[in-house]
């Protein structure tokens, strides 16, 4: 079998504030700019009353963002192509997000 890319998958758990698109959209450059990966395009939606899904098409492959606020969970996804890490954006992520969400658990699974 030939190994034709890597994926992280994240879900940040027990998050207290409200979640802006926009917050996310700057955090898939951030980590496209570290991976050295290209954003082709983003898509969102926001949903009514609360929550949305950011998808980041990728030359690469792609990164997602979706969030449940009424569950206090937001779910981070990053498939990559070739020879890129997508391991690189846990650390952004823990930085960034941890900070910000207040979250209390981490779950993350790594499939290769």
């Amino acid at each position: 079998m030939t190994k034709v890319g890597e994926h992280i998958t994240l879900d940040i758990i027990g998050t207290n504030k409200e979640y802006e698109p926009a917050f996310f959209e700057k955090l898939v450059y951030k980590i496209a700019k570290v991976a050295k990966v290209t954003v082709l395009e983003i898509s969102k939606y926001k949903f009514e009353p609360q929550g949305f899904t950011l998808v980041a098409l990728l030359a690469e492959s792609h990164i997602s963002f979706h969030t449940f606020p009424e569950k206090g969970i937001i779910s981070f996804d990053f498939f990559t192509c070739g020879k890129v890490s997508p391991s690189v954006a846990l650390k952004i992520i823990k930085l960034k997000v941890m900070s910000i969400f207040t979250a209390q658990h981490l779950l993350t699974l790594a499939l290769n």
